[in-house]
């Protein structure tokens, strides 16, 4: 049974994931990265993965991770967020919303 986050119960820590598509994404993952962390950016191509391209967005990391850039967002994320932010930049995405003080 999976167990659920001390600090945060809303979601679920799982040893593996339910949803069909997961594991092939995964062995992608694992045979890009190889004995690394992550694999680096130029080892990951969108062709290769087509099916999952719809769940998937892809960031690049900006000013040494000061900023981020959407470099692209699947359909069903745009779908789902009812807009389109690919090449937008976070610190764009909420700049009209006001600062939280907490």
């Amino acid at each position: 049974m999976p167990a659920l986050d001390a600090d945060n119960d809303e979601y679920e820590i799982v040893d593996e994931p339910g949803a069909p598509m997961l594991p092939d994404l995964v062995a992608y993952w694992d045979a890009k990265r190889a004995a690394r962390l992550a694999p680096p950016r130029a080892a990951i191509d969108p062709l290769d993965i087509p099916k999952h391209l719809q769940h998937l967005f892809m960031l690049d990391v900006v000013d040494s991770g000061r900023d981020f850039r959407l470099r692209l967002i699947g359909t069903e994320i745009v779908r789902g967020l009812g807009r389109d932010s690919t090449g937008q930049y976070f610190s764009e995405l909420f700049e009209d919303q006001p600062a939280n003080s907490d």
